[in-house]
């Protein structure tokens, strides 16, 4: 999860509903979401999806303990492509509601990410 890579010690439920994002993306796809080679290429991985984080995507990220060891470049998500199209297979594409329940897993702010319970009582299910 990214707060773990961002060096937060201290972390909740939300690194668990971000590897249920992550295998969900793994699932859709036939391959990891986020392949990366160590901590810096991983976070790298993770912005080439969802884009550079905001501070609207995660208010306060600028103040976890490895955000100045990380050149963050600017980029733009591309979750939404990557998930609503082709890419993932014969045609299919993730319904609405699954694209919604995916990149609340997938949010920047292990705050903002949805429960294990609110995920259990989404549309998409």
């Amino acid at each position: 999860a990214p707060e773990l890579l961002f060096g937060q010690r201290k972390y909740s439920t939300g690194v668990d509903m971000w590897s249920c994002g992550a295998i969900m993306g793994e699932i859709l796809t036939g391959k990891p979401l986020f392949q990366g080679q160590g901590e810096l290429d991983q976070i790298d991985k993770i912005v080439s999806v969802l884009g550079t984080p905001t501070d609207a995507d995660w208010p306060g990220y600028k103040h976890t303990p490895n955000y100045g060891k990380i050149n963050l470049k600017q980029t733009p998500s591309q979750l939404r492509a990557r998930f609503m199209s082709a890419a993932i297979g014969a045609g299919t594409t993730l319904t609405e509601a699954g694209f919604d329940l995916l990149s609340r897993m997938l949010a920047w702010d292990p705050e903002q990410r949805i429960s294990a319970d609110e995920a259990l009582r989404h549309r998409w299910f």
